[in-house]
């Protein structure tokens, strides 16, 4: 076949380049009203090489809805080389055996293999093959593979759509004045309140010349359980789109299901709609109209349009879900140990790969090279890390006793600082101690954060040094009352300058908690470098970690997105935390096809995740009060958590005359030195002073429940129950609950998680937030966003949020309300809105009615939902209220301010600001 000259060689990334944008918004659909476009008619282009599906090809007059559908054979097809002949006559067609150089794909004879080469196939056919593949592949492999490939892939008509969606994302200067053309041209902007409205002329305006046979393909679309609402919504709203014969628009149907969906599965039911067998539409011209979509609702987003990230998200999920659907199957050798001879044997092991991972398995690391693997939560394989940071043995406590006494200052807040300067020096990949790792605040004896003075900083760093050279002894020299910590170690390892020649490559594992002094290490090293990790797991620069997924330059980066762990309903909580918390949005997280939930349901392990020990405490004093007996497993166990220690406070808190008749005898060796000291309150000034928070927590349990502790801490214990391997804990056997806090849970996974309520919390829905004008996402610590980020995805199949994690939600424009006809609802009777303070009834004369969906939060509340009326579905959902009833009768309705419940002590806390 021969190649087509309209084809220019040139860089996918930049194929728009050499077109006008007129020429480029006319192939994209968008001259359908030449009166109001800002240019001239454009020169006609030729068909795209795979727009038809192959076998349902339809003539010049189908493609307008005429009747004759009759299939005609593409006459690119007509002659090939050699002497197959293929005879035609209007009515039917013939085809003499085919020779085996064909692939098979116009049959075979005598029942052999299909021969040939890929070079031997026509464009047309490799056309609709690439069309399956991811953008990212087409544009960083098969593009690069010979200029007739790249000829097909630059071609502009080939899956514009999906590529301008690329292009959209990556910024592209001619992507984005191609969307913001078409955004303004028909009205989809932030001041249209009837923008939704433009989206779905759109759509109808930009794919009228797509072959199909738009009866056949309605029909298919009746099997979809929103065609209803989304045909009555096309007939009501967009009366011009109906047809002559009273049938709608089939491409303004389909964009309403997907405005209307309620989630991921209503846009695979879609998909599964328009691929029944009777349907018109090839495969490419689903994918094209999603892409189109996609597209149009992330730059309605980008342009501040008050809608759902939802939208967008669920069709990019299904596209990823459809380009990723045949994995490359990779078969490996796993050994096994034999019983009988001390031999292994090696079993095959075929492992599903998708695209993303043979993109890095395809890449062959080389002396010097550093790779970078971002990878999201869930990843097929989970690896320990080699150093756990630990500063346990480090304590003020023990530096306080050998400072030198200064008038005027506590010696628990001195010890603090140089602590603080130790930890630091240990995490660098400084070779002294200075004075860039002292502490820039302080606690000063009144409890003030005050700026630590010049002078101070420099008497910190020789007690600090004093102390590092004594630990450096390894002597056993008790004089100090400080021995060499793991980090200290660590740091000697560090400073000797090791060389690791042994080695092809370095893989390090859970890079984005590195600390400065292990790159250190790691990047002296000559061989290749692979840091692997997700940035958005990073939960230690307290103690001093870096993301060295952000910090150290990079030869080769790749991308792990998908999630092997959870459904599309959890991914969507997940994905929407990075998108509003941290405005990622050019990479979005994505799970599997499994099954799953976030409205409340629960099966398998459930796990209870708090950001603090002290939810932990009371959570387990909740779950093991019932009537019948509870098993839980506690994260780290019982010993870890400290519940001994908690039980020797309270011991402590007692009267002397207390202790000794009734024999408590206090155990652990720092809590029994306060006896002597300064009782209780000491223990309580010097945690205050260091800032010691996990002590802090574990005074707090004491006072809160205090007379009950021996109790409950006897509870506790006799209720856990211990993993038989660290490795299994997922299994956790007979353990019916498991508690503890994320950083005990980073790295496991859990059937159903519930999120407690001690994480960063979003105070009101957006509607209300003009209300706090103060609240920012952005005034959080990065690390608080990656905490609740990190216990979502936790969750295998079921996420119980809280109030607040729903409310984080609604930042991005997801309400969970779905819409209900109107004509259905009422027939129980008049029906009155469910939002508080609100006294509005659904019109008997609206289209459609949004309803809430239940909801069940962690904390055992539940949300019953219900219907609202348009004010209040105008005030959360913005323009797309405009598809379910008229402008003016969401004007004939009272708004009304909803209650906030905001705890007082944070009410208080805005009302300052």
């Amino acid at each position: 076949v021969a190649k087509s000259n309209e084809v220019k060689e040139e860089s996918l990334d930049s194929f728009f380049m050499d077109e006008g944008l007129e020429d480029h918004c006319a192939l994209l659909g968008c001259d359908g009203d030449a009166k109001t476009a800002p240019w001239g008619p454009v020169a006609s282009r030729k068909r795209p090489l795979c727009s038809e599906g192959a076998g349902s090809n339809y003539t010049e007059d189908s493609r307008c809805g005429g009747t004759d559908k009759k299939p005609t054979m593409d006459s690119s097809l007509k002659y090939f080389p050699g002497d197959t002949q293929i005879r035609q006559d209007p009515d039917v067609i013939e085809i003499d055996p085919i020779p085996d150089s064909y692939f098979g794909l116009l049959g075979t004879s005598c029942g052999k293999e299909p021969q040939g080469h890929i070079d031997q196939l026509p464009n047309e056919v490799l056309s609709i093959i690439f069309a399956f593949l991811p953008v990212t592949d087409l544009c960083l492999n098969l593009s690069l593979v010979c200029h007739r490939w790249r000829e097909i892939i630059s071609d502009p008509l080939f899956v514009l759509w999906k590529k301008l969606y690329r292009q959209y994302l990556m910024k592209e200067a001619q992507a984005l004045l191609t969307v913001e053309w078409i955004l303004d041209h028909y009205g989809i902007t932030q001041e249209q309140d009837q923008c939704m409205l433009g989206f779905i002329r759109y759509m109808a305006a930009s794919n009228a010349t797509r072959r199909m046979d738009p009866e056949t393909v309605l029909r298919c679309l009746k099997q979809h359980h929103l065609f209803t609402k989304a045909e009555i919504c096309i007939i009501q709203r967009l009366p011009d789109l109906e047809g002559t014969a009273g049938a709608v628009n089939v491409w303004a149907v389909m964009a309403a299901i997907v405005l209307f969906s309620d989630g991921v599965r209503d846009i695979q039911k879609l998909m599964a709609c328009l691929r029944r067998p009777s349907s018109t539409l090839s495969v490419l011209d689903i994918t094209e109209m999603l892409y189109c979509m996609a597209t149009l609702l992330n730059a309605m987003r980008e342009k501040g349009i008050n809608i759902s990230n939802r939208f967008h998200y669920s069709i990019f999920y299904c596209l990823y879900l459809m380009e990723n659907s045949c994995p490359v199957t990779k078969t490996t050798k796993l050994e096994t140990p034999s019983s009988n001879c001390g031999r292994g044997t090696c079993n095959k092991l075929d492992i599903k790969l998708t695209h993303e991972q043979q993109r890095i398995l395809n890449h062959t690391i080389l002396p010097g090279q550093v790779v970078k693997i971002m990878a999201f939560a869930g990843k097929k394989a989970d690896c320990e890390t080699s150093c756990k940071l630990n500063f346990s043995n480090l304590s003020p406590y023990t530096i306080s006793f050998i400072l030198k006494h200064r008038m005027g200052q506590s010696l628990f807040v001195r010890a603090k600082t140089v602590t603080q300067t130790l930890e630091s020096f240990f995490a660098s990949p400084d070779e002294f101690i200075l004075v860039e790792h002292t502490p820039i605040w302080c606690k000063n004896t009144h409890g003030m954060r005050v700026l630590v003075c010049e002078e101070e900083k420099q008497i910190i760093v020789e007690e600090a040094r004093r102390i590092w050279d004594n630990m450096k002894m390894l002597n056993g020299n008790t004089e100090l009352n400080c021995k060499m910590t793991s980090d200290g170690y660590l740091k000697l390892w560090q400073l000797k300058k090791p060389q690791l020649f042994a080695y092809d490559a370095i893989f390090v594992d859970e890079a984005q908690d590195c600390t400065p002094a292990i790159l250190d290490i790691v990047l002296s090293q000559t061989c290749g470098i692979i840091f692997v990790g997700d940035p958005h797991q990073q939960i230690y620069t307290f103690r001093g970690a870096v993301n060295a997924l952000f910090t150290v330059p990079h030869t080769h980066i790749f991308y792990l997105t998908q999630s092997f762990r959870f459904g599309p309903e959890i991914a969507y909580v997940g994905s929407t935390i990075l998108d509003v918390c941290k405005k990622i949005r050019n990479k979005m997280l994505v799970g599997g096809n499994q099954e799953g939930d976030v409205r409340g349901s629960t099966n398998g392990k459930t796990a209870f995740l708090s950001r603090g020990n002290l939810n932990v405490f009371e959570n387990a004093v909740t779950i093991t009060g019932g009537e019948r007996p509870t098993k839980i497993h506690l994260l780290g166990g019982p010993k870890n958590f400290g519940l001994d220690k908690i039980h020797d406070i309270w011991k402590l808190l007692q009267p002397e005359e207390a202790r000794v008749r009734l024999k408590l005898q206090i155990d652990d060796h720092f809590i029994k030195k306060w006896v002597e000291k300064d009782g209780f309150q000491g223990l309580k000034n010097y945690a205050a002073k260091t800032e010691d928070r996990e002590l802090e927590v574990k005074i707090t349990i004491v006072e809160k429940y205090n007379v009950r502790i021996p109790e409950l801490v006897a509870r506790i214990k006799n209720s856990h129950v211990s993993n038989i391997a660290f490795a299994e804990i997922v299994h956790l056997v007979q353990a019916d609950y498991v508690i503890g806090t994320v950083y005990k849970a980073k790295g496991l996974e859990f059937d159903t998680v519930l999120v407690a309520d001690d994480f960063m919390k979003v105070p009101c829905a957006r509607h209300n937030l003009q209300r706090l004008p103060h609240f920012i996402t952005d005034m959080s610590a990065e690390d608080e966003w990656n905490l609740l980020y990190v216990a979502v995805t936790r969750a295998k199949k079921h996420l119980l949020m809280t109030k607040s994690l729903e409310y984080l939600l609604t930042l991005a424009g997801e309400y969970f309300l779905r819409p209900e006809l109107t004509s259905e609802a009422l027939k129980e009777g008049a029906i009155h809105c469910s939002v508080s303070q609100c006294h509005n009834a659904v019109p008997a004369d609206s289209i459609l009615t949004m309803k809430k969906v239940p909801l069940a939060y962690s904390n055992g509340s539940k949300d019953q939902g219900g219907y609202l009326c348009h004010a209040c579905v105008q005030q959360r959902l913005g323009p797309l209220t405009q598809l379910t009833v008229s402008p003016e009768l969401v004007l004939t309705m009272d708004v009304v301010d909803e209650a906030l419940e905001i705890p007082r002590h944070v009410a208080v806390l805005y009302d300052l600001f």
